[in-house]
């Protein structure tokens, strides 16, 4: 089983991409294969886009993955907790929640395009080197996913 291992907010300035809006990619994806080899590093963005309400932004822990399809953002990560319950810890009060520290379907997905990362709290990677990360995957290939 495929492990990823997200790295919340570790990026130095100078690494960083920051999008139009403000969006900050400062976190990385390492993604293991069964044998601990390391199969990439993918720069990231852990936290819902600066065009939405509130921040979002799951709590570190241990989670479950599985590659679905998703009708709106096509081939993805969706991430569960130990249970397979898709409602997470959040970081931070979700205004879609009612102010609760949660959040919902959170997925690792491709951004929509250059200029946000389109995301409601969702582990998002840039549109141009998403698919070199989602290709290690098969539909309903189940992973283990660490945040940090």
């Amino acid at each position: 089983m495929k492990k990823i291992i997200i790295k919340s907010h570790i990026l130095p300035p100078e690494q960083q991409i920051i999008l139009s809006n403000g969006d900050k990619f400062d976190s990385v994806i390492e993604l293991y294969n069964l044998d601990n080899s390391l199969l990439g590093i993918y720069v990231c963005n852990v936290d819902s886009s600066n065009n939405l309400d509130g921040k979002v932004e799951i709590k570190n822990g241990l989670y479950k993955g599985k590659c679905i399809v998703s009708q709106k953002l096509g081939k993805s990560i969706l991430i569960t907790n130990q249970k397979g319950d898709i409602t997470l810890p959040s970081l931070y009060p979700n205004p879609r929640h009612q102010n609760k520290y949660i959040a919902t379907s959170i997925l690792i997905h491709s951004t929509k395009g250059v200029y946000s990362d389109g995301s409601a709290g969702c582990v998002t990677i840039p549109i141009n080197k998403f698919n070199n990360f989602i290709n290690h995957f098969l539909v309903n290939e189940d992973c283990i996913i660490e945040k940090k």
